[in-house]
Parts: C-alpha cells; sequence; structure tokens
C-alpha cells in the first residue's frame, strides 16, 4: 500500500489531560522569501473532559504569552521550513480554573505533568508493495508539502582545519579559540573552545595559494601569527599552533616557528536522511542519502530489533572520509546512537510486522 503522509494525532494526554490539538504533525514546507513561513496551530487544553482556563503553557523554553482562555483554547505557532519536534507542556497551574472555578490538587497535578509533541517533517511516500520484514528493502521518496518538491540533496559544507593549541612549554591550552582570515580580511573562520587536550576544529574553504593569518584568542587576550600560511586546494588540513606569551604571538611547531601543513583526507557535509528507530534508539539498518527526486531506501537489519519500529527523520552535518553523494549509502558512525529530543519521530507511515 502506498503510504500517504497524513494528519496523524499523537497521544496528547497526560492522565486526564488533553491538549486537543487540531494537528500535531506539520508537513515542512519550502521556505519561501515573500511568504508565510509559520505554523499556527490552535487547542483545547481539558483534564478530565472539563476546560482549562488561565494555564501558561510552554513550547520547549519558551512560554506562550497568554494562557488558555476560559474554553481553554490556546493558540501557537512555529517556523514549519525546518526539521523540528516541539515539546509542549504546561508551565503554570496557579491560575487555572476548571470550568470557570479554581482548580483542585488532583487536576492541578494531572495539568503539571501533561505534555505533548507537535513534530515538522517531510512527508514521506513508500514505494507500492512495501513490506516490513527482517532483511526487507524499503524504498519511497520524501518532499515539501506540495509534494512535488524533493528534499534538499546532501551537499558540501566545507573543509575542515583542526589541531593542536600549546603553550611554549608545549602543554596543551583548554578554551582557546582558533580563528584564520586572508590577506584582505574578508575571510574568516573560527573554531569552538578548544578541549583539555588543546584540540581545536574549523570550517574553511581553502582556495589554494591564498595566504592566511592565525590568530588564538585565550580569555580576553589574544595572540596574531607573524607570518601567512597556505592551505591546499579543496581539501581538509591539520596544523599545530604554539600561543606562546613570551614570544607575544602564533608560530608553528616546525623548526624556528614554521607552519607545518598536513593534508588530511575527509570533509563535511550536509543532508537530511530517513531512518528507521525502535523508540528513541535508531536501528542499524542500510541507508541511502535521498537523491535528486527525494528517493530513499532502508534496508531493515536481520534479525529486527524487539519493539515497534517507525520513521524518524534527521539534519546531520558531519565529517566523514568516505565519499558522499546524493543516492549513495550513509556512511557508518554518522548516525547518532540515540535520537535527540529534537528530532522527529513515529513519522508516518506505519511500519507493520507481518
Amino acid at each position: 500500500m502506498v503510504g500517504r503522509f497524513v494528519s496523524l494525532l499523537l497521544s496528547q494526554s497526560a492522565g486526564q489531560v488533553d491538549f486537543g490539538l487540531d494537528q500535531a504533525l506539520i508537513p515542512v514546507k519550502l521556505w519561501d522569501r515573500g511568504g508565510d513561513n509559520q505554523f499556527r496551530i490552535t487547542g483545547t487544553l481539558v483534564v478530565g473532559g472539563r476546560p482549562v482556563g488561565g494555564v501558561r503553557i510552554g513550547l520547549n523554553a519558551y512560554t506562550l504569552p497568554t494562557p488558555t482562555g476560559a474554553d481553554g483554547t490556546f493558540t501557537l505557532q512555529g517556523d514549519r521550513t525546518v526539521l523540528s519536534r516541539l515539546r509542549l507542556h504546561v508551565v503554570d497551574t496557579s491560575g487555572a480554573m476548571v470550568e470557570g472555578q479554581p482548580s483542585v490538587a488532583a487536576d492541578s497535578d494531572a495539568l503539571g505533568k501533561a505534555e505533548t509533541v507537535i513534530e515538522t517533517a517531510f512527508p514521506i511516500t513508500l514505494d507500492a508493495g512495501q513490506t516490513v520484514g527482517p532483511g526487507a528493502s524499503l524504498s519511497g521518496r520524501i518532499t515539501f508539502a506540495d509534494s512535488t518538491s524533493p528534499a534538499p540533496q546532501v551537499a558540501l559544507w566545507g573543509y575542515e582545519l583542526q589541531g593542536v593549541i600549546q603553550d611554549g612549554a608545549g602543554a596543551p591550552i583548554p578554551g582557546a579559540y582558533v580563528s584564520i582570515s586572508d590577506d584582505e580580511g574578508e575571510t574568516w573562520a573560527v573554531s569552538g573552545a578548544s578541549g583539555d587536550d588543546g584540540r581545536y576544529s574549523l570550517r574553511f574553504f581553502p582556495t589554494g595559494g591564498g595566504e592566511y593569518n592565525i590568530r588564538v584568542s585565550i580569555g580576553e587576550g589574544f595572540y596574531e601569527s607573524g607570518s601567512a600560511v597556505s592551505f591546499g586546494a579543496g581539501g581538509s588540513a591539520q596544523l599545530d599552533v604554539v600561543a606562546d606569551p613570551m614570544q607575544g604571538m602564533v608560530m608553528g611547531t616546525g623548526a624556528g616557528g614554521a607552519f607545518e601543513v598536513t593534508d588530511i583526507p575527509g570533509a563535511e557535509y550536509v543532508g537530511y536522511l530517513v531512518g528507521v528507530a525502535s523508540g528513541d534508539t535508531p536501528v542499524d539498518a542500510g541507508l541511502t542519502w535521498p537523491d535528486a527526486q527525494g528517493a530513499f531506501t532502508v534496508t531493515l537489519p536481520d534479525p529486527l530489533p524487539d519493539g515497534d519500529l517507525s520513521f524518524f527523520q534527521m539534519r546531520l552535518r558531519f565529517f566523514t572520509e568516505a565519499d558522499v553523494a546524493p543516492g549513495s549509502p550513509i556512511p557508518a558512525g554518522v548516525i547518532p546512537s540515540t535520537l535527540d529530543e529534537l528530532t522527529p519521530r513515529n513519522l508516518p507511515p506505519a511500519l507493520t510486522r507481518p
């Protein structure tokens, strides 16, 4: 049976509480520069079938500015152009009124524990004749909400510069930042904070032959290179640096403080994938990146894991030495071992075992 992207109402109750959402699964919309890129949802908060007014509702860390109305109604909105999983929960019950009367302790306790999720995801359409079983290969397509525009293809995001920051005595420096810029100062790239081992990494686009200046920031102080460094075009590199307070500059680890650049394999990519999970755990399946038409395949393992299986979707930014192209297999080690709280899951079409 051909899978259809349906407005699936997820389980929205905790005890006797129901959020009464008019939709809980939002198809991702292609971003429109001059259009409306928000979704708008209405709901009715009830406890034991009775509307609850005066309650403050949160959407992840954000609290809706207006409490529920006397009839329990509320509205919310969010970005429908990106994958997301939004946690809807009760934040404050101090003003709760059930059918116009202050809520009793039992109702307030149930309300305080109530939560549900709203998912935005690409519609999934499975090819006809798909069966779920050990070793089965499922094929389908993901698109935007209009069902004609395929999801974005996996693409090169940049190259990686990595290395170790150390002091003049050769000890690693944690919490430092490396930045590089070209001679004109028009191209910049900055790393995150170095780890306890002094390791840093940043994304950049070396043009080859161009010269770059190196800067290391430590707290409120910074050190700059006395000479420029060059990188090969279109590739990742390793560069260890020394931030020496005695010299007041950044140097390399080579003779006389020369910068020593080592080319390394791999690049950073960004892409959307469709996978299968059991609860919050991705199944060790063979996956391909969606191709130019949004077509993908999922090859299930043999034996299948216990528990219900369902689709999830994820946007990944990752570094790999493997060749990556639309329609190609997803490299090992790219998919995390567990789904984080922002990853859409339990997505239709349903996967039913034979």
